[in-house]
């Protein structure tokens, strides 16, 4: 069961969408292993960088968004949810439901190239 020592930041990581993430001692042994890091290969953009050249944007730097992102809901609704109060136990859960929830993604692949000249049935 987490308490919020365990919720204390452990980690900054410096964001151009959300700012300063912080993540957690628990969090940054997840974001360190070789499964998490994979995400930093895995574009989230497909294709789109051929159109737009600079864009770039990974798995990983988007689940470190979303779990800034649940972070953000989990306080809201300690602040506004009075009748069912979240635990720290409930945050770091789902803090860690959202940033394992792309870990499975893997690379994208555009559909096969359909043939220039489809092959006439013959009878």
């Amino acid at each position: 069961m987490a308490n919020r020592a365990d919720l204390a930041p452990h980690r900054h990581i410096a964001d151009p969408v959300h700012g300063r993430i912080e993540l957690t001692k628990l969090e940054t042994a997840v974001v360190d292993t070789p499964v998490f890091q994979r995400l930093r290969r895995v574009a989230h953009l497909g294709l789109a960088s051929l159109v737009y050249p600079s864009a770039n944007y990974t798995r990983f730097a988007h689940s470190l968004g979303t779990c800034h992102v649940a972070t953000r809901i989990v306080q809201t609704l300690r602040r506004v949810a009075k009748n069912r109060p979240l635990t720290d136990g409930d945050e770091q859960v789902c803090r860690l439901a959202a940033l394992l929830h792309d870990v499975g993604h893997f690379r994208c692949r555009t559909p096969p190239r359909m043939p220039s000249r489809m092959p006439i049935a013959t009878r």
